[in-house]
């Protein structure tokens, strides 16, 4: 049911993230949209599994989060937690229940990834695309299983630290060989990734990434140079974070390093042992009952293991290893274990 709006409903507003950072200008118009509702005790805001395209800010009152019928979280008006919008994940992990009468907003994520990208003075034009899709990066990286994994806040940062470029065809985004500098990913448009085998032979393609899909995390992750080059095939825009913001924000809060002891102690309580390393070597000599997935294959593989176990990957060095956990993480959001000292 929606309520009239207060000065002390726009001052609440104006303290949620990312609206901090709004221009006065993006701001007054976004507050000229916004309409305030009302819930009653045991009213439902949204429900588990929901896909719309909603931010949902408490205003007052105290909401529960549900995983089925079991409260698992709740959250008070005027509290830090309520400055974020509630469980953003995308499609929602909770349900959200009123606890008592509150009010809240519903914030359109598509309206509000526009005007962050415009108060970053990033350039936004788009001509001739033919590839479908929403141009809403902050759905798209609300919707990736590694950005569903990290602290809320951490979230919150990241979107008010990525930054939106244009791109054109042809345009090389990243080169095989040289350091990494940036998270990318792709809003619109679709790019070609190719590696050079060897100096003399010409590259291969090995994959086109489109909306949706995101590269540049390997080099960033190992701290080694780009293992490909990737160019767009069309006009586009892109999202790029940093990589002291992608290190920092994403990278630390997902890495788990076990010494050998405590490792050992997971795979007996169940988990797997995951080795990385190229087939040869791991014929050479490999740990008990332990499952070989090549690093190079592990994108294209990994489906094939189950997602309701623990793997404890290792490899021939610690940077392929966390990449190595990084992917597995992203393409079955199971948790994975580093082991240090092979």
């Amino acid at each position: 049911m929606a309520v009239a709006k207060t000065q002390k409903d726009d001052a609440l507003l104006k303290n949620l993230v990312p609206l901090n950072t709004l221009s006065d200008e993006q701001l007054g118009q976004l507050l000229s949209r916004i309409v305030v509702e009302k819930a009653v005790k045991g009213e439902y805001l949204f429900h588990e599994g929901d896909t719309d395209h909603q931010n949902v800010y408490l205003l007052s009152g105290n909401v529960g989060l549900l995983s089925g019928k079991r409260e698992v979280d709740s959250v008070a008006s005027g509290t830090q937690t309520a400055r974020f919008a509630l469980a953003h994940q995308l499609p929602r992990k909770h349900s959200a229940r009123a606890k008592s009468v509150t009010t809240f907003v519903r914030i359109d994520s598509r309206m509000l990834s526009d005007m962050l990208a415009r108060s970053q003075k990033a350039s936004y034009e788009v001509n001739d695309i033919k590839e479908q899709s929403s141009g809403d990066w902050m759905t798209l990286l609300l919707q990736s299983s590694i950005f569903q994994q990290i602290p809320p806040a951490n979230l919150q940062r990241v979107m008010m630290r990525m930054e939106e470029i244009s791109v054109t065809t042809g345009d090389v985004i990243i080169r095989q060989g040289e350091e990494g500098d940036y998270y990318y990913l792709i809003s619109s448009g679709r790019c070609s990734v190719a590696r050079q085998p060897e100096q003399d032979r010409p590259p291969v393609e090995l994959a086109q990434l489109r909306a949706g899909d995101s590269f540049g995390e390997e080099a960033l992750i190992s701290d080694s140079p780009r293992s490909s080059t990737v160019t767009m095939v069309t006009d586009g825009v892109l999202v790029r974070l940093s990589k002291a913001d992608f290190v920092d924000l994403v990278k630390s809060p997902l890495s788990r390093t076990l010494k050998y002891k405590k490792a050992k102690a997971r795979v007996k309580d169940g988990a797997l042992w995951l080795d990385v390393r190229p087939p040869e070597e791991y014929e050479a000599g490999h740990l008990p009952e332990s499952l070989n997935m090549p690093f190079f294959s592990l994108r294209f593989q990994a489906s094939s293991l189950a997602n309701d176990r623990e793997y404890v990957v290792h490899g021939a060095e610690v940077g392929q290893a966390a990449t190595a956990a990084y992917l597995w993480r992203e393409v079955l959001r199971s948790t994975c274990w580093i082991r240090h000292g092979m």
